[in-house]
């Protein structure tokens, strides 16, 4: 669970923070989605623009031969 939400706890029913009542528990939630809403949206930014900038994936030829061959010049396994 998360640390923000964790600090709640159920009292008679109904949900209570530790710092101050049912209101801050509707607070911490919210954040709690605002920040992974927010983390989600700002990932997908970022990663189209690095897909456009440099692409997110190698060749299809590097990736038949082995990325550790065509990106690093080494062979990981022996024959």
């Amino acid at each position: 669970m998360n640390p923000a939400i964790a600090s709640t706890f159920h009292a008679n029913g109904v949900a209570v923070s530790l710092a101050g009542g049912s209101g801050q528990f509707f607070n911490q939630a919210a954040a709690v989605i605002f920040t992974v809403l927010f983390a989600g949206i700002a990932t997908f930014i970022l990663l189209k623009i690095v897909n456009a900038l440099v692409g997110l994936r190698v060749d299809v030829e590097d990736e038949d031969a082995g990325l550790d061959l065509t990106q690093h010049g080494e062979r990981a396994y022996t024959d």
